[in-house]
């Protein structure tokens, strides 16, 4: 995709950091995000093979974890509200509500 891209907060907010390519003019907080390790800007394959890499290794989960929280602590809590709004529909669900 040339211009635009996915949303970013959507792994970050599960403590996977975004991984992306370099055109995310819809999202133009995600040069933050990569300078808080809460997303991997990448430019090719070998980059891409890289951060999935990275990502996959159970040394650096609760790191990834740590930095996207600390990331959407920037935001003013808007991320938190909005989580515990779906974890609360999660449990709900499983414990057989609507």
């Amino acid at each position: 995709m040339q211009k635009g891209g996915q949303n970013p907060f959507e792994p970050a907010l599960f403590g996977l950091p975004a991984i992306h390519g370099p055109s995310m003019t819809d999202f133009p907080d995600t040069e933050r995000m990569d300078a808080m390790n809460a997303a991997i800007c990448i430019h090719n394959d070998n980059e891409l093979a890289q951060a999935w890499e990275k990502c996959i290794r159970p040394e650096n989960a609760k790191r990834a974890l740590k930095d996207c929280n600390a990331y959407f602590k920037t935001l003013g809590g808007a991320a938190e509200k909005t989580w515990a709004e779906i974890e609360a529909c999660m449990l709900d669900r499983k414990k057989g509500g609507v």
